[in-house]
Protein backbone atom coordinates (compact mmCIF):
# COMPACT_ATOMS: atom_id res chain seq x y z
CA UNK A 1 0.00 0.00 0.00
CA UNK A 2 2.92 2.38 0.59
CA UNK A 3 4.69 1.47 -2.41
CA UNK A 4 1.44 2.47 -4.23
CA UNK A 5 0.56 5.37 -2.52
CA UNK A 6 4.45 6.74 -3.51
CA UNK A 7 3.63 5.65 -7.27
CA UNK A 8 0.56 7.94 -7.11
CA UNK A 9 2.18 10.83 -5.79
CA UNK A 10 4.76 10.64 -8.54
CA UNK A 11 1.69 10.19 -11.26
CA UNK A 12 -0.06 13.31 -9.66
CA UNK A 13 3.09 15.37 -10.28
CA UNK A 14 3.86 14.20 -13.59
CA UNK A 15 0.14 14.53 -15.12
CA UNK A 16 0.52 18.40 -13.66
CA UNK A 17 0.81 19.58 -17.30
CA UNK A 18 0.80 23.72 -16.62
CA UNK A 19 -0.66 26.38 -13.97
CA UNK A 20 1.41 29.25 -12.23
CA UNK A 21 4.79 28.76 -11.41
CA UNK A 22 4.10 27.88 -7.54
CA UNK A 23 1.62 24.76 -8.75
CA UNK A 24 4.82 23.34 -10.38
CA UNK A 25 6.95 23.81 -7.86
CA UNK A 26 4.28 22.02 -5.17
CA UNK A 27 4.49 19.59 -8.71
CA UNK A 28 8.31 19.30 -8.22
CA UNK A 29 8.05 18.47 -4.71
CA UNK A 30 5.65 15.76 -4.69
CA UNK A 31 7.63 14.22 -7.82
CA UNK A 32 10.89 14.35 -5.32
CA UNK A 33 8.51 13.37 -2.18
CA UNK A 34 7.21 10.25 -3.70
CA UNK A 35 10.74 9.26 -4.87
CA UNK A 36 12.01 9.76 -1.78
CA UNK A 37 9.14 7.63 -0.13
CA UNK A 38 9.61 4.53 -2.91
CA UNK A 39 13.24 4.62 -2.50
CA UNK A 40 12.98 4.48 1.55
CA UNK A 41 10.29 1.68 1.12
CA UNK A 42 12.59 -0.71 -1.11
CA UNK A 43 15.67 -0.17 0.72
CA UNK A 44 13.29 -2.25 3.55
CA UNK A 45 12.48 -4.56 1.41
CA UNK A 46 13.92 -7.78 0.27
CA UNK A 47 11.00 -9.07 -1.54
CA UNK A 48 12.17 -9.96 -5.27
CA UNK A 49 8.98 -10.80 -6.24
CA UNK A 50 7.56 -7.48 -5.21
CA UNK A 51 10.82 -5.42 -6.50
CA UNK A 52 10.28 -7.16 -9.68
CA UNK A 53 7.19 -5.45 -9.61
CA UNK A 54 8.07 -2.04 -8.87
CA UNK A 55 10.92 -1.89 -11.19
CA UNK A 56 8.51 -3.02 -13.82
CA UNK A 57 6.11 0.09 -12.69
CA UNK A 58 9.03 2.55 -12.60
CA UNK A 59 10.11 1.82 -16.18
CA UNK A 60 6.72 2.28 -17.45
CA UNK A 61 6.40 5.78 -15.20
CA UNK A 62 9.74 6.85 -16.93
CA UNK A 63 8.32 6.43 -20.37
CA UNK A 64 5.20 8.38 -19.71
CA UNK A 65 4.84 12.20 -20.20
CA UNK A 66 7.53 13.32 -17.59
CA UNK A 67 8.19 16.58 -15.85
CA UNK A 68 10.90 16.60 -18.78
CA UNK A 69 8.83 16.39 -21.95
CA UNK A 70 6.31 19.17 -20.35
CA UNK A 71 6.91 22.21 -23.01
CA UNK A 72 6.03 25.36 -21.34
CA UNK A 73 6.32 27.89 -23.79
CA UNK A 74 8.01 31.25 -22.69
CA UNK A 75 6.75 31.10 -19.29
CA UNK A 76 3.49 29.89 -20.03
CA UNK A 77 3.45 28.82 -16.40
CA UNK A 78 3.08 32.61 -14.70
CA UNK A 79 0.64 33.65 -17.93
CA UNK A 80 -2.50 32.24 -15.60
CA UNK A 81 -1.31 33.75 -12.39
CA UNK A 82 -0.44 37.23 -14.04
CA UNK A 83 -3.99 37.67 -15.87
CA UNK A 84 -5.58 37.23 -12.24
CA UNK A 85 -3.55 39.26 -10.74
CA UNK A 86 -3.81 41.97 -13.33
CA UNK A 87 -7.86 41.60 -12.57
CA UNK A 88 -7.61 42.60 -9.52
CA UNK A 89 -6.35 45.99 -10.16
CA UNK A 90 -8.86 46.74 -12.33
CA UNK A 91 -7.53 45.08 -15.70
CA UNK A 92 -10.64 43.28 -17.80
CA UNK A 93 -9.42 39.94 -19.21
CA UNK A 94 -11.47 36.97 -19.77
CA UNK A 95 -9.37 33.50 -20.64
CA UNK A 96 -12.28 31.13 -20.34
CA UNK A 97 -12.04 28.53 -23.06
CA UNK A 98 -9.46 29.84 -25.06
CA UNK A 99 -6.73 27.66 -26.40
CA UNK A 100 -2.91 27.82 -24.65
CA UNK A 101 -2.16 29.86 -27.68
CA UNK A 102 -4.69 32.71 -27.07
CA UNK A 103 -3.70 32.25 -23.30
CA UNK A 104 -0.02 33.35 -24.24
CA UNK A 105 -1.43 36.58 -26.41
CA UNK A 106 -3.58 37.40 -23.77
CA UNK A 107 -1.13 36.99 -20.84
CA UNK A 108 1.49 39.37 -22.88
CA UNK A 109 -1.41 41.69 -23.46
CA UNK A 110 -2.33 42.06 -20.24
CA UNK A 111 1.30 42.73 -19.15
CA UNK A 112 1.75 45.35 -21.38
CA UNK A 113 -1.46 46.76 -19.72
CA UNK A 114 -0.61 46.17 -16.42
CA UNK A 115 3.00 48.02 -16.69
CA UNK A 116 1.38 50.85 -18.32
CA UNK A 117 -1.49 51.33 -15.92
CA UNK A 118 0.09 50.08 -12.55
CA UNK A 119 3.74 50.14 -12.49
CA UNK A 120 4.53 53.18 -14.56
CA UNK A 121 2.36 55.51 -12.13
CA UNK A 122 4.58 54.03 -9.21
CA UNK A 123 7.79 55.35 -11.07
CA UNK A 124 9.32 58.54 -11.33
CA UNK A 125 12.70 57.94 -13.11
CA UNK A 126 12.20 58.74 -16.60
CA UNK A 127 14.84 56.62 -17.73
CA UNK A 128 12.84 53.71 -15.63
CA UNK A 129 9.69 54.42 -17.53
CA UNK A 130 11.09 53.98 -20.67
CA UNK A 131 12.76 51.04 -19.71
CA UNK A 132 9.14 49.83 -18.56
CA UNK A 133 7.75 51.39 -22.16
CA UNK A 134 10.51 49.41 -23.83
CA UNK A 135 9.50 46.50 -22.70
CA UNK A 136 5.83 47.29 -23.39
CA UNK A 137 6.33 47.43 -26.93
CA UNK A 138 8.24 44.07 -26.48
CA UNK A 139 4.82 42.47 -24.51
CA UNK A 140 2.61 43.61 -27.52
CA UNK A 141 4.62 42.52 -30.75
CA UNK A 142 4.60 39.03 -28.75
CA UNK A 143 1.27 39.08 -27.79
CA UNK A 144 0.58 39.73 -31.76
CA UNK A 145 2.85 36.49 -32.60
CA UNK A 146 0.74 34.73 -30.58
CA UNK A 147 -3.12 36.09 -30.55
CA UNK A 148 -5.60 35.38 -32.69
CA UNK A 149 -4.79 37.61 -35.89
CA UNK A 150 -2.08 34.72 -36.35
CA UNK A 151 -3.68 31.62 -37.52
CA UNK A 152 -2.59 28.29 -39.75
CA UNK A 153 0.91 27.76 -39.84
CA UNK A 154 3.60 30.44 -37.79
CA UNK A 155 5.28 32.89 -39.68
CA UNK A 156 8.61 32.19 -41.17
CA UNK A 157 9.61 35.48 -38.47
CA UNK A 158 8.25 33.25 -35.19
CA UNK A 159 9.98 30.42 -36.55
CA UNK A 160 13.33 32.39 -36.77
CA UNK A 161 12.92 34.83 -33.76
CA UNK A 162 11.54 32.54 -30.99
CA UNK A 163 14.69 30.39 -30.34
CA UNK A 164 16.38 33.46 -29.84
CA UNK A 165 13.72 36.13 -28.20
CA UNK A 166 12.03 32.85 -25.45
CA UNK A 167 15.20 32.00 -23.78
CA UNK A 168 16.31 35.50 -23.68
CA UNK A 169 12.85 36.17 -22.18
CA UNK A 170 13.43 33.98 -19.44
CA UNK A 171 16.67 34.57 -18.67
CA UNK A 172 15.85 38.10 -18.18
CA UNK A 173 12.09 38.44 -17.86
CA UNK A 174 11.19 35.56 -15.55
CA UNK A 175 14.36 34.63 -13.26
CA UNK A 176 12.19 31.82 -11.21
CA UNK A 177 11.74 30.41 -14.35
CA UNK A 178 15.11 29.14 -14.37
CA UNK A 179 15.53 28.18 -11.40
CA UNK A 180 12.12 26.12 -11.53
CA UNK A 181 13.90 24.28 -14.48
CA UNK A 182 17.11 23.15 -12.16
CA UNK A 183 14.89 21.90 -9.64
CA UNK A 184 12.62 19.92 -12.25
CA UNK A 185 15.57 18.29 -13.55
CA UNK A 186 17.20 17.36 -9.82
CA UNK A 187 13.59 16.01 -9.64
CA UNK A 188 14.31 14.27 -12.37
CA UNK A 189 17.35 13.00 -11.76
CA UNK A 190 16.44 11.83 -8.73
CA UNK A 191 13.43 9.36 -9.77
CA UNK A 192 16.35 8.00 -12.55
CA UNK A 193 18.47 7.24 -9.54
CA UNK A 194 15.44 5.68 -8.00
CA UNK A 195 15.30 3.10 -11.11
CA UNK A 196 18.97 2.31 -10.95
CA UNK A 197 18.78 1.61 -7.27
CA UNK A 198 15.72 -0.60 -7.32
CA UNK A 199 17.31 -2.67 -10.06
CA UNK A 200 20.39 -2.94 -8.68
CA UNK A 201 19.40 -4.53 -5.38
CA UNK A 202 16.77 -6.27 -7.39
CA UNK A 203 20.43 -8.17 -9.26
CA UNK A 204 21.79 -8.41 -6.06
CA UNK A 205 19.39 -10.46 -4.63
CA UNK A 206 19.05 -12.54 -7.69
CA UNK A 207 22.46 -13.50 -8.56
CA UNK A 208 24.01 -12.46 -4.89
CA UNK A 209 26.44 -10.06 -5.85
CA UNK A 210 26.08 -6.47 -7.09
CA UNK A 211 26.62 -5.36 -10.52
CA UNK A 212 29.68 -4.06 -11.38
CA UNK A 213 28.44 -1.81 -14.02
CA UNK A 214 25.37 -0.09 -15.64
CA UNK A 215 25.21 -2.15 -18.47
CA UNK A 216 25.25 -5.32 -16.25
CA UNK A 217 21.50 -4.05 -15.76
CA UNK A 218 20.50 -4.02 -20.06
CA UNK A 219 18.11 -5.02 -20.71
CA UNK A 220 16.81 -7.31 -17.75
CA UNK A 221 16.38 -4.71 -15.61
CA UNK A 222 16.09 -1.42 -17.47
CA UNK A 223 15.57 -1.02 -21.06
CA UNK A 224 18.41 1.07 -21.74
CA UNK A 225 21.68 2.95 -20.29
CA UNK A 226 20.09 5.88 -18.12
CA UNK A 227 21.65 9.73 -18.59
CA UNK A 228 22.74 11.89 -16.03
CA UNK A 229 20.02 14.78 -17.06
CA UNK A 230 22.56 17.48 -15.99
CA UNK A 231 25.16 15.60 -18.11
CA UNK A 232 23.08 15.65 -21.09
CA UNK A 233 24.45 18.58 -23.23
CA UNK A 234 27.66 16.01 -23.60
CA UNK A 235 25.46 13.24 -23.68
CA UNK A 236 27.33 11.10 -20.51
CA UNK A 237 25.08 8.51 -17.94
CA UNK A 238 25.97 8.62 -14.42
CA UNK A 239 29.45 8.28 -13.74
CA UNK A 240 31.46 5.07 -14.24
CA UNK A 241 32.79 5.25 -10.94
CA UNK A 242 29.26 4.47 -9.29
CA UNK A 243 26.29 4.73 -11.32
CA UNK A 244 24.46 5.52 -8.31
CA UNK A 245 24.88 9.18 -8.76
CA UNK A 246 24.68 12.47 -10.56
CA UNK A 247 27.24 15.06 -10.81
CA UNK A 248 24.42 17.61 -10.12
CA UNK A 249 23.49 21.32 -11.65
CA UNK A 250 27.30 22.46 -10.88
CA UNK A 251 28.10 20.24 -13.54
CA UNK A 252 31.14 19.02 -11.96
CA UNK A 253 32.29 15.33 -10.63
CA UNK A 254 32.56 15.54 -6.79
CA UNK A 255 32.64 11.35 -6.81
CA UNK A 256 29.61 11.83 -4.44
CA UNK A 257 32.01 13.29 -1.57
CA UNK A 258 28.95 15.66 -0.48
CA UNK A 259 25.38 15.98 -1.37
CA UNK A 260 23.75 18.76 -3.35
CA UNK A 261 21.51 20.29 -0.75
CA UNK A 262 19.21 23.07 -2.61
CA UNK A 263 18.58 25.15 0.46
CA UNK A 264 22.25 26.54 -0.34
CA UNK A 265 21.09 27.41 -3.79
CA UNK A 266 19.85 26.24 -6.16
CA UNK A 267 23.00 25.72 -8.88
CA UNK A 268 26.03 24.66 -5.88
CA UNK A 269 28.34 22.41 -5.74
CA UNK A 270 27.57 19.03 -4.36
CA UNK A 271 26.16 15.36 -6.30
CA UNK A 272 22.82 14.07 -6.23
CA UNK A 273 22.43 10.98 -4.04
CA UNK A 274 20.47 8.77 -2.10
CA UNK A 275 21.49 8.83 1.57
CA UNK A 276 20.99 4.96 1.99
CA UNK A 277 19.18 3.67 5.03
CA UNK A 278 17.72 6.88 5.62
CA UNK A 279 14.92 7.74 8.18
CA UNK A 280 11.55 9.51 7.22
Amino acid sequence: EALNMAETMIKASKSHLYSTLTCQIIAIAGYSMGTQTWQYLISRCNDQELLRYTLIRQNELALRKDLASRKIVIGISDSIGMIRMAQKFGIVSNIEGKSRREIYGEWFRVEAEFQEKVVIPLVSNPSEIAGIMKRVSGYRMTSTEFGTEVTGMRSLKYKLISPVIGPLYCQFGVPNYLEFLIRERAAITKFGLLRLYTAKKLYLLEHKKEPEKMEDLVPEYIPELLMDPFSISTKQPFPKESFFYSIGPDNKDQKGAFLYDPTNGTVTPGDIYFILNNIP
